[in-house]
């Protein structure tokens, strides 16, 4: 399955997601992350975090790490949203 960045940032801006992907250096990965703003600690401008420059590159906050991190969205291998959670379009 292919993911986009748009449907991958509303997830993250809506939930808490576990998006499991493919490090830069080969090793598969699982994160629990999210962009909610509980979540997140103070800082001038979210948006300025993950509005990077590369569009296919999303910044979220790892909630068990608790810390920022970043993904490339072509080496996400999948997405888990919360039951309750109906996306307005397909990640």
């Amino acid at each position: 399955m292919t993911y986009d960045k748009i449907g991958l940032l509303e997830a993250a801006l809506n939930n808490v997601i576990t998006v499991r992907f493919i490090k830069v250096n080969g090793e598969e990965r699982t994160m629990k992350c999210t962009l909610l703003r509980e979540y997140l600690p103070p800082q001038k401008d979210v948006e300025e975090i993950i509005t990077k420059e590369n569009p296919n590159v999303l910044a979220v906050w790892d909630i068990e790490a608790m810390g920022w991190r970043s993904f490339r969205v072509d080496s996400v291998l999948d997405v888990t949203l919360p039951a309750a959670y109906i996306p307005s379009k397909e990640i």
